[in-house]
């Protein structure tokens, strides 16, 4: 009676279990002896079950040697000693952990149960114990008398899981989980109604009719529904007896196991999911679908989430764990950043950066680098490589930790990284190279230039030569390494464009718009590739090209005001003089808005005012001028007025208007003119009152870039109606462009200008020939906006032939003052008034005086 009820006590009565796992080592073992000694605990429990008594007590016993302190594991071994009837062994293993483990509690009872059970039993109190063989007690103690089972189980099941640390991956280690089931919270103790109940469940056991044992198993917990304890040991025998079926089966009926105490539900759930482990295939779908649905506390859902991970559906583990409580711990937090890398990397970064946050250094950590670098969070992944160590890094992990180092902008850190991999020993790859090309790139690209060329060597890689490219300086080098980029990766539109910009630096115009095409036919929506394949046509004279290109990347990005600038020119070259005043508006609002108003002031200001003028002659269409000038002597006038010209006095007015739309067509023109000329006369008046012609003529400008004028003017007479003649005459200007021009310069405090101007001139009917060629410099001293100051001198040869050639050298010095007014927003000023005073001096001459001062006046409407 003693021993059997000893037996009994033992087999039943086990304290409550706060661990979160299903088999414990408790706290007396670390973390690596955890991990070392859990694969033998797990195979000698399972060869326990199947009967294996050389197996289990093989596996204990090496668990013993590779923890021979630990009181756990001595529990687990005694247990297995009296599972096969080796008690004397059982007691003396206990014994002796007493000595190294004094106060273990749980090996004081084991102890005690042990020796109980070695003491002899008299039959008669044998069977008069378990008379109610309905009784859960005696049943137990029928089963532990012949097979002289575990009376150590309850102290063994006190603490009742071991979990490996992170040495292997997570869904690896998952699949080695325990599958023993929890022991019983507390004894399993019915009396009077019930006994019934517990008999038939019992025999039902004892003649493995398992359907029968589940349905006397539903009676009795549909009867007895006060007894907390009940549904544990029930479905602890059925597991025991090898009724897995049944026992799911009850444990899925009372699933989520609610109104019960938080151990229970723990100790409840370890085992259903411990059975849901072992027939993952026999279980249908819709059975498991209640525990898809997150349980009511993060340890439960905590569980879940074990659950669902080994059975790979990380879709639900991020279901259960998805409120993201702070009440998780590590192995929850890595768990939910495995099962969302691919789907969710938002979510993955978050629960690896709170698994770091708790445990910096470990796994999470690792996994929080390789995320956040992905997401191009470089600064977070950088503090988790930095948290883990180079030492503690594998190969792999310190070139990935060196190229987020780069790509947070860390060189120096990532430099080290690469000096600890190559210590080593480790092999040289293709990547080491590149990776310390990039450290290198800015500080001495000798050595970049030599790690890229290794790194080819090893594995080209059109990255690799693209880098290479930017580090050389001989651009006919540069061209080789980006076509050959461009062979290894034919649809990168950047590479594309590169190889255009290179060979636009080598002069090859047409291999860069060929290149600039196949990277806009890559990258359409791409407004910088655009841009530069718009540039490039201009730079090849394909305009219209350029113009589509343009147009491109100005509706994409309207506020690229290089654009805008480039499109002026461009419509401008095409004859869309509309067009190109629009663009010349929208650059001019971005000068008024101080939007390009960066770099140079001084640049600037002579870019806005460049545009105003652009816009202003793009909209002329009729000149008005008036020029005259009147001296002391006979003299050759101031500007080359009319060639051949030996007046004392000498004036015109003249109306130009261009023809044709647009008026002005890339520069060229072709313009009606009427002008009105007078002179002093053979009386030498002072003023030009005399010989007024009336002149009609068409003038044509045909070069854009040159200031060349031929014209055919008819002249007649207004006081004598006798005289009449055709003029032929060609006039151009040179060296009068750009910082050398009369026209007014927006920035500084004044300008030099010069010009050289050739007046020939052919009189048809009189056969009369004149020539004039005149070379003038000045400077222009600002007095205020639109007004200078302009001191000159020039040289002046002129000819005449009429019977016989005539030639006169002259020079001149003088002073002018110039007034510019009537600028707008958009227009430069369009008009123009020069006053200025003159002396010249002839150096050779046909005409009768040699020196003279003369008065001039010019205007420009």
């Amino acid at each position: 009676m003693k021993h059997l009820s000893t037996l009994l006590a033992l087999a039943l009565v086990v304290p409550a279990i706060g661990s979160a796992q299903t088999l414990d080592a408790a706290n007396d073992l670390t973390g690596y002896t955890r991990f070392i000694v859990y694969p033998h605990l797990q195979q000698g429990l399972e060869s326990m079950q199947r009967g294996d008594r050389n197996g289990a007590l093989a596996e204990f016993e090496r668990a013993r040697s590779l923890a021979p302190t630990n009181a756990t594991v001595a529990l687990h071994l005694a247990t297995a000693y009296q599972t096969f009837g080796e008690l004397r062994q059982a007691e003396s293993l206990l014994r002796a952990q007493l000595t190294l483990t004094p106060g273990d509690a749980r090996l004081l009872a084991a102890l005690t149960a042990v020796r109980a059970a070695m003491e002899p039993a008299a039959a008669p109190a044998s069977a008069s114990a378990c008379i109610d063989t309905g009784d859960l007690r005696c049943t137990d103690a029928q089963r532990s008398s012949s097979r002289r089972t575990n009376t150590a189980a309850s102290a063994v099941s006190a603490t009742n899981t071991v979990t490996p640390q992170p040495s292997a991956p997570r869904r690896a280690k998952a699949q080695q989980t325990d599958s023993l089931p929890p022991l019983p919270l507390e004894p399993v103790e019915h009396q009077g109604a019930t006994s019934q109940f517990g008999k038939a469940f019992m025999v039902s056991l004892q003649q493995h009719d398992f359907a029968d044992a589940a349905r006397q198993a539903d009676a009795w917990l549909a009867h007895d529904t006060s007894d907390a304890a009940l549904l544990d040991g029930l479905t602890y025998q059925l597991l025991i007896a090898g009724a897995t079926d049944q026992a799911t089966d009850l444990l899925l009926q009372a699933y989520p196991f609610a109104n019960r105490a938080p151990a229970e539900r723990d100790t409840l759930l370890q085992r259903l999911i411990m059975l849901i482990e072992q027939q993952p295939a026999t279980l249908p779908a819709e059975r498991l679908s209640p525990l898809r649905r997150p349980l009511d506390t993060p340890s439960l859902r905590s569980r879940q989430a074990v659950l669902w991970e080994r059975l790979n559906d990380c879709g639900t583990v991020r279901a259960v764990l998805a409120d993201i409580s702070s009440e998780y711990a590590y192995e929850d937090w890595l768990r939910l950043g495995d099962c969302s890398s691919g789907e969710d990397p938002a979510l993955a970064e978050r629960a690896y950066m709170s698994a770091h946050t708790l445990q910096r250094g470990g796994r999470a950590s690792r996994a929080l680098g390789y995320q956040a670098h992905a997401a191009g969070h470089f600064d977070i992944a950088l503090d988790a490589w930095r948290s883990v160590g180079p030492q503690r890094l594998a190969g792999d992990e310190l070139l990935a930790a060196a190229s987020t180092a780069v790509a947070a902008g860390a060189i120096e850190q990532a430099a080290n990284w690469l000096d600890v991999y190559r210590g080593r020993g480790d092999a040289l790859s293709h990547r080491y190279w590149s990776l310390l090309a990039e450290t290198t790139l800015s500080s001495d690209p000798v050595v970049a230039a030599d790690a890229l060329r290794r790194a080819i060597d090893l594995q080209p890689e059109a990255d690799d030569y693209r880098r290479l490219a930017s580090v050389e300086q001989d651009t006919v080098l540069q061209v080789r390494w980006l076509e050959r980029a461009a062979v290894l990766d034919p649809d990168d539109a950047g590479l594309q464009a590169q190889l255009g910009y290179a060979y636009s630096r080598s002069g090859l115009v047409v291999s860069a718009v060929t290149a600039f095409e196949r990277a806009a036919a890559l990258a359409p929506d791409d407004s910088d590739v655009q841009r530069a394949l718009g540039f490039a046509y201009w730079r090849a004279g394909l305009a219209i090209g350029a113009e589509r290109a343009l147009e491109s990347a100005w509706r994409a990005d309207p506020t690229n005001h290089e654009v805008a600038q480039q499109l002026v020119y461009v419509h401008q070259r095409l004859k869309h003089n509309r067009e190109a005043r629009d663009y010349a508006e929208h650059v001019l609002d971005a000068y008024a808005a101080s939007a390009a108003a960066t770099g140079d002031a001084r640049a600037f200001a002579d870019q806005r005012f460049g545009f105003q003028r652009t816009h202003e002659d793009l909209g002329r269409r009729v000149t008005v001028t008036v020029d005259g000038w009147s001296g002391t002597s006979v003299g050759t006038g101031t500007s080359g007025s009319q060639a051949g010209s030996r007046y004392q006095s000498y004036a015109q007015a003249e109306a130009d208007v261009r023809l044709g739309n647009p008026p002005i067509r890339d520069g060229s023109t072709v313009s009606a003119y009427v002008r009105v000329l007078a002179d002093g006369g053979a009386l030498f008046s002072a003023l030009p009152s005399q010989n007024a012609v009336l002149g009609i003529g068409l003038r044509w400008k045909p070069w854009r870039n040159q200031i060349v004028y031929f014209a055919a003017e008819n002249q007649n007479g207004l006081a004598d109606h006798n005289r009449r003649d055709v003029l032929l005459r060609a006039s151009a200007s040179f060296f009068n462009g750009g910082r050398a021009g009369d026209d007014w310069h927006a920035s500084g405090n004044g300008w030099f200008s010069r010009n050289l101007y050739f007046d020939v001139a052919q009189y048809v009917e009189t056969n009369h020939s004149a020539v004039t060629a005149d070379y003038r410099t000045s400077y222009h001293r600002k007095l205020s906006t639109g007004q200078t100051v302009e001191p000159y001198g020039h040289m002046q040869i002129n000819g005449a032939k009429d019977a016989a050639f005539e030639h006169d050298l002259r020079v001149g010095v003088g002073v002018r003052w110039n007034i510019w007014y009537g600028a707008t927003r958009y227009d430069a000023a369009p008009h123009k008034v020069s006053l200025g005073v003159e002396f010249q001096q002839a150096l050779q001459t046909y005409l009768p005086d040699h020196n003279g001062l003369f008065v001039a006046l010019g205007t420009r409407w």
